[in-house]
């Protein structure tokens, strides 16, 4: 989903029917599947207030990138009741050095995730 603010979303997909909703659940649940394709990455599952989520979304890729220039983020989940996957992984070939740094990703998450709750 794309956000302009606060609570104006540009891009996003409601079902219509089951059987809109069963293709949306697919592609929910390779999500998973294609990011583990991709290689390691550090999982969150955080919660901010739904009105948050574009403004948590924002300062939390500008910290991380002034952290780690390559780092490659995947956001997904239930946006509707505030929850997110937010995971990490580098888009450098070699992702030896992701879990080194866990422990900063983390703060850099979490602190956000707390200013915005």
């Amino acid at each position: 989903m794309q956000w302009l603010a606060e609570r104006d979303m540009v891009d996003g997909v409601v079902a219509k029917n089951e059987a809109e909703r069963q293709q949306l659940w697919q592609l929910r649940e390779a999500m998973s599947e294609t990011q583990k394709r991709d290689g390691p990455s550090i999982k969150h599952d955080i919660a901010v207030p739904t009105s948050a989520i574009p403004a948590f979304v924002e300062h939390c890729e500008t910290a991380l990138r002034a952290a780690f220039p390559s780092v490659r983020i995947m956001a997904f989940g239930h946006a509707g009741d505030g929850n997110l996957h937010y995971n990490i992984s580098y888009t450098r070939p070699d992702n030896a050095d992701l879990f080194a740094d866990e422990a900063r990703v983390n703060a850099i998450v979490y602190d956000t995730v707390y200013q915005f709750a």
